[in-house]
């Protein structure tokens, strides 16, 4: 019992972040970009636009400096009240486990914190745009620095322009640091399934059901699927196999990279057997009143299940049959994981407004509906693609 009130007061320190000057919004980004809720991201975003202004109007007079105070602070006493509102909707989303949990805690936090320093913000951004080769946020993180040499030159010459402006790009920085490490999945990963993946030899799909599940994994072990837990593990052992038996140097470089991708293949399968089963425990407790609702929803999902897992087989099967990789299987293969990642996401909006929609009956299903919708339409353009 301790334990769970431990983690509740640190899950909700990300409050005190409205009280802090300058960061009044960054607690909202934060949790927006750990549960994927861009609504939360923008929220954070629109909190920190006053200080932005302020530090670009400091410059000018005073008149407009006074203005930008009392607007600081009104937004300060707004981004309290809501994130108190807030706190509850995002304890419910850690409880279900639908987060991105960071792989390297120490590289991501300074990572994010020299982004937020005067003078230095820059190198968090040109730091990880060198390690993942992306030459944009190398020349964003350069960007950021030139505009402190500017304001230490101008600064002589009597002109604040250039400080409040580098000043109001450190938010920047800061920001785009949070979203960026968030989204970057050398650093962060969906905390879903790595305790329960050892497991999954034993269940079909990788599954980790419930007693009250047990019909629908039932009806998804009868759907025709011809890969489920052990077999996927099959394939991918014996593909091991087969690539390890590959000599030369001069396929090792190819071998390597489409080992990366079935390794990717291989994540995406347990995020989505993960989600399909959170999914599916949501729309039970939901919609188990209501058959023809209920059987609509897990119509969708049986379907985004099927098409989910043929791309699987065929990504594998690619790379099974490439003994000697070339670029048009790399490309084939990039196509099938595009698919699966949009799967993925359709299943990550659908998992969060059912979890979070608080509104109106009427509202709330006209929003559900629409994402059904979505999803159906997402199925139907990709199932004659081979």
């Amino acid at each position: 019992m301790a334990n769970v009130k431990h983690s509740r007061i640190k899950d909700s320190l990300w409050i005190l972040f409205s009280l802090i000057l300058y960061l009044t919004g960054i607690g909202f980004i934060y949790i927006g970009c750990k549960t994927s809720n861009k609504n939360w991201v923008k929220e954070g975003i629109i909190y920190e636009i006053p200080w932005i202004i302020y530090f670009l109007v400091s410059s000018f007079n005073e008149t407009l400096v006074n203005i930008m105070v009392v607007v600081v602070l009104l937004f300060m006493a707004i981004a309290f009240i809501r994130s108190v509102v807030v706190v509850s909707r995002y304890h419910e989303i850690l409880d279900a486990q639908y987060y991105k949990k960071s792989i390297d805690k120490k590289v991501s936090f300074i990572f994010i914190a020299v982004s937020g320093i005067i003078f230095i913000n820059g190198f968090g951004l040109f730091y990880l745009g060198d390690k993942t080769s992306n030459k944009k946020l190398k020349v964003e993180g350069l960007f950021y620095e030139f505009l402190w040499f500017l304001a230490l030159i101008t600064v002589f010459l009597k002109s604040n322009f250039f400080v409040g402006l580098a000043l109001a790009f450190t938010l920047i920085s800061l920001m785009r640091a949070i979203i960026i490490n968030y989204e970057n999945d050398n650093l962060y990963e969906q905390n879903s399934y790595s305790s329960s993946s050892s497991k999954s030899d034993n269940q079909s799909f990788g599954f980790q059901t419930s007693d009250n599940m047990n019909d629908i994994s039932n009806s998804n072990d009868s759907s025709g699927n011809d890969l489920n837990g052990a077999d996927f593990n099959n394939n991918i052992n014996e593909t091991n196999t087969k690539n390890t038996d590959m000599n030369g140097a001069d396929n090792f470089n190819d071998v390597k990279s489409f080992e990366s991708y079935k390794s990717q293949i291989y994540d995406l399968k347990n995020s989505f057997d993960f989600k399909e089963k959170k999914v599916s425990d949501i729309i039970e407790r939901r919609f188990s009143s209501s058959k023809i609702t209920y059987d609509k929803f897990m119509t969708v999902i049986s379907e985004a299940h099927d098409n989910f897992y043929n791309h699987v087989n065929s990504s594998l099967e690619i790379i099974d049959f490439a003994d000697k990789p070339n670029e048009k299987f790399e490309k084939e293969i990039l196509k099938r994981i595009d698919v699966l990642k949009s799967i993925l996401n359709k299943m990550d909006d659908l998992s969060i407004e059912l979890l979070l929609n608080e509104k109106e009956e009427e509202q709330a299903n006209d929003d559900l509906k629409n994402l059904v919708e979505d999803m159906e339409n997402l199925i139907d353009s990709i199932k004659d693609y081979k």
